[in-house]
């Protein structure tokens, strides 16, 4: 995996449990009065330091960058809800297969009977080009006789006339 260069720190993240299970025989400590009283005192006679310390955090923390392991950066604020997006799991799923991590069911390359290669997202395009459509020209022909045939042999006509009606120049598409 790469890591971006940036004037930020950056990180390789992986996802971490959703909860972490707490043991049912702690109990939280409660702060004692004589303290919450003595962190009031000074929070009240440091206050702008505080502010202006927590302010330049707060920005430097959401510039922050890290480089997921699907290949994407994303910034610390969207790092909970990047995790759990559908984009991240495909990704995830590409990597784990051997795939490219951005590899989609439409970028599937299709190999036509026409010798002929398209993407599944492109394949109207294909149908278009004066290849396929000389190929599929070359063979309505034959379509059409295999059609005839199956038909003929369906009401039971002898093998001998179904020869000379499918070989016949006469066969009109109604």
């Amino acid at each position: 995996m790469k890591l971006i260069e940036n004037k930020y720190s950056i990180h390789l993240i992986k996802p971490k449990p959703m909860c972490i299970p707490v043991p049912d025989d702690t109990v939280p400590k409660k702060r004692s009065p004589a303290l919450v009283k003595a962190q009031q005192k000074y929070y009240e006679k440091n206050k702008e330091k505080i502010t202006i310390k927590q302010t330049q955090y707060n920005k430097t923390y959401s510039k922050m960058t890290h480089v997921c392991e699907c290949g994407d950066v994303i910034s610390n604020s969207a790092k909970y809800s990047h995790i759990k997006s559908k984009r991240h799991l495909r990704r995830v799923a590409n990597i784990q297969k051997g795939l490219p991590a951005g590899t989609t069911h439409g970028e599937t390359i299709i190999d036509c009977e026409c010798s002929g290669h398209y993407k599944y997202n492109q394949r109207h395009q294909h149908f278009r080009t004066i290849r396929h459509r000389k190929y599929e020209a070359e063979n309505q022909q034959e379509r059409l006789k295999n059609q005839l045939r199956r038909m003929l042999l369906e009401e039971d006509i002898e093998e001998e006339d179904i020869e000379e009606n499918v070989n016949s120049n006469q066969i009109k598409v109604l």
